[in-house]
């Protein structure tokens, strides 16, 4: 079991990730990319800007850069169909 100050360096860390994703508007990149172009067709706005995710990544450290590394050459693990 985690001791007090582990805990309290997690939820330190989990409020440091909010606050970036926060700042780099990482959740309307992501809700943004699910809204249709052309709701007729149900076709997908395929150019959205998403330096501001590189950016949140680049922020929290090396191990979120390879994390987008990963997600960048392995669309099937982030498709959202």
């Amino acid at each position: 079991m985690a001791s007090r100050e582990e805990r309290k360096e997690s939820r330190q860390r989990i409020k440091e990730i909010y606050s970036v994703a926060k700042k780099y508007n990482v959740s309307e990149l992501i809700s943004e990319s699910r809204k249709p172009k052309d709701p007729a067709q149900g076709e997908y706005d395929e150019e959205l800007d998403a330096s501001g995710l590189r950016k949140a990544l680049e922020e929290l450290g090396p191990a979120y850069v390879k994390l987008g590394q990963l997600l960048c050459t392995r669309p099937d693990l982030v498709e959202m169909t």
